[in-house]
This record gives C-alpha cells, sequence and structure tokens, in this order.
C-alpha cells in the first residue's frame, strides 16, 4: 500500500482551487491534482505493508499528543525547477507555518520511530497544484496561478490523516484515508 500522511483541505480552498484546475487544463502536458485530492502532505511513506498502519497511528498520536489546532494561510503560488520548464507548481503556506513545521517535524519523528527511514530531502510546507513530467515549457504560468483566488484562504489544522494512493495506469491517483488522528483540543 502506497502511503503519506497530509492535512486534508477545506471546501472553500477546495472550491477557489476548482476554478484554477478548469483554467489551467489548457496548458499541455501539466498533470493537475484533482479537486478532491488536494493536501498538504507532511510525510510520504512510500509502499508498506497495511499491518503497519496501526503502530504508526500509535507513534504519530504519541508524538502530536501535545499539539493544539492551529490557523494557517495558503501562501503565494512558486515553483520548484527553472522557471519556464518547472516541474512542480505549488502554493506556499503564509500564516501558521511555524506550527505547521512543528507537525512536520512530529510526524517525522513518529515515522522513524515506526521504523522508516529519515527522509532525505528537506520538508517545505507547500499545496501541490500541479505536476510537469514532461518538462514542457510553461509560459504564462505566474499569471495563471497569481489570478487564483486561493492566496489568502485559510483554515484550522485539526487533524493528521494516513493516506493509501492507488496508481491506476493511464488515470490519476486515487487517494483513500486509512485513519485520521485529530490534534489536542484545547
Amino acid at each position: 500500500m502506497r502511503t503519506f500522511l497530509a492535512i486534508d483541505l477545506n471546501d472553500e480552498i477546495r472550491h477557489a482551487y476548482a476554478e484554477l484546475y478548469e483554467r489551467g487544463r489548457r496548458y499541455d502536458g501539466l498533470r493537475w491534482v484533482l479537486p478532491q485530492n488536494l493536501h498538504i502532505t507532511l510525510r510520504f511513506l512510500g509502499a508498506i505493508d497495511p499491518e503497519r498502519t496501526a503502530p504508526l497511528a500509535s507513534d504519530v498520536e504519541a508524538e502530536i499528543a501535545h499539539l493544539v489546532p492551529f490557523r494557517m494561510t495558503i501562501g503565494a503560488p512558486g515553483s520548484f525547477g527553472p522557471c519556464d520548464h518547472p516541474r512542480v507548481l505549488w502554493f506556499g503556506v503564509g500564516f501558521g507555518t511555524r506550527a505547521l513545521r512543528q507537525l512536520a517535524r512530529q510526524v517525522e519523528r513518529a515515522a522513524r520511530r515506526s521504523g522508516f527511514p529519515k527522509e532525505r530531502r528537506p520538508w517545505r510546507p507547500h499545496l501541490t497544484v500541479a505536476r510537469n513530467p514532461r518538462r514542457v515549457r510553461m509560459d504564462g504560468w505566474q499569471e495563471l496561478t497569481g489570478d487564483c483566488k486561493l492566496a489568502g484562504l485559510s483554515q484550522n489544522v485539526e487533524n493528521v490523516t494516513l493516506y493509501s494512493s492507488t496508481l491506476r495506469p493511464g488515470e490519476r491517483p486515487v487517494y483513500s484515508p486509512v485513519w485520521r488522528l485529530t490534534l489536542k483540543t484545547k
């Protein structure tokens, strides 16, 4: 089972993204994230045995037990890779970055405690919206994402969700929640 730990996004953010999704489909070669799949990844785990999910839940729960829900805001758009041939289009996180980083650190500690290897790349808080697997030229993506109403929207972060990702040839992945843990209430 291919898995990752993430934060779900609220309906207001998904709705604003759905408008960008529809306008962005004109870019050939881009793989836009489906609105229902929108999330902020805290830790990609990869393929795991389903029997490992219960101990992982216990470890994550122990690590986040002291964290309280917090507010976060979607930040400005950006990209990974060269500006004219980006690999990934994303939106950053504005307000709430410090709390989100703390949550990601605790999730990483839980993953390590559950026997997953240390993440090699530094975690950067972002919301992936599109991938450019063929590295096609993408003139105008800054205007497209800049006109989007995502930046500035906010939500409470109250849960951590373990998702399984089912890949089907020629189709987009299907994400299914395995379990969801709630942050400590005040």
